[in-house]
């Protein structure tokens, strides 16, 4: 290797070092791992330690498929990404819970064959504090869809996620559903507001059910819902309406009082009714109150209204 091959690989050294808390060169042709910082626990305090057992440390410190991974490049005496693809330098981070400690690290795998092909470098830093922002921020986010006691998408959730599935597959065909149930408000007010929102919480679940990972459920709050199915063929459109109408029916008996919930729908079509959601909303808001109109517990199409 010449003089100034060693100064990069010094240069690089000194600055992994200052950024990394375990930094290992692995040297193939002594068989060795040598560390160049080692502050953290296992066999990073070792001064000196062969591959094999470098290896077999390895195994107790980081998970199985990304030891393996490691463990490839070593024994290849490649860096290998993801895809098993070669590069210079790859990157991952992965969870530890060695010696019952949980914690969330960085490997940086590196090999430059312009500067030397016997040594790869094997830098480690501890990046919980990040991992754990990163993972409070993903639940906050996630919360913050949610509507509170359904717990399923908001009304400023499904309306972005609709537009955004529609702006990603532009022409494809959906249909934008408007639920709403018949006779709620006799629930709040015979049986009191806790059963009211059993009965939400209840109505939530069976139309997630439904839904399959492609389709999205919302609430617009109080009994309204909305469902967004896509590549439904036109032949199961009229089975599976009927379908969500028998399921969500629900029969209550108090005394000599007795009635049933039902759901009256309103539907339209994507994109041959709209391509947003606010004028799929004004169009199903239409056939709702058509649906309504016409005795409850049934759906209407908002360009074929009375189909049901």
């Amino acid at each position: 290797m010449s003089r100034n091959a060693y100064l990069k690989s010094d240069f690089l050294l000194q600055i992994l070092a200052d950024t990394f808390e375990a930094v290992h060169v692995i040297q193939f042709s002594k068989g060795l791992v040598m560390p160049v910082r080692a502050v953290m626990p296992l066999f990073w305090n070792e001064s000196t330690l062969n591959i094999t057992r470098y290896l077999q440390l390895l195994s107790y410190f980081a998970p199985p498929s990304d030891c393996e991974a490691i463990m490839k490049c070593i024994t290849e005496r490649k860096v290998l990404d993801q895809n098993g693809n070669i590069t210079t330098r790859y990157s991952w981070n992965f969870k530890s819970t060695a010696n019952g400690d949980s914690h969330w690290y960085n490997v940086l795998i590196s090999l430059d064959p312009k500067v030397s092909k016997d040594d790869m470098i094997i830098a480690f830093r501890d990046v919980s504090e990040l991992e754990n922002n990163r993972h409070t921020l993903t639940t906050l986010k996630r919360t913050s869809e949610l509507d509170g006691l359904t717990k399923i998408l908001n009304r400023v959730a499904i309306e972005q996620k609709i537009n955004e599935y529609m702006a990603q597959h532009p022409g494809e065909g959906a249909l934008f559903l408007l639920l709403d149930l018949d006779n709620f408000k006799a629930v709040n007010d015979v049986f009191g507001h806790i059963e009211g929102d059993t009965l939400l919480i209840e109505t939530a679940e069976k139309l997630e059910q439904i839904c399959r990972s492609t389709d999205k459920v919302g609430s617009l709050g109080g009994d309204e819902f909305i469902l967004f199915l896509t590549s439904v063929g036109e032949e199961d459109i009229d089975p599976l309406l009927a379908r969500i109408i028998a399921q969500l029916r629900k029969p209550y008996r108090k005394a000599d009082t007795q009635f049933e919930v039902t759901v009256s729908i309103g539907v339209a079509h994507v994109p041959k009714d709209g391509t947003a959601f606010a004028e799929l909303y004004r169009c199903t808001d239409i056939a709702l109150y058509d649906a309504k109109h016409r005795g409850k517990n049934r759906y209407s199409r908002y360009r074929n209204m009375g189909a049901s």
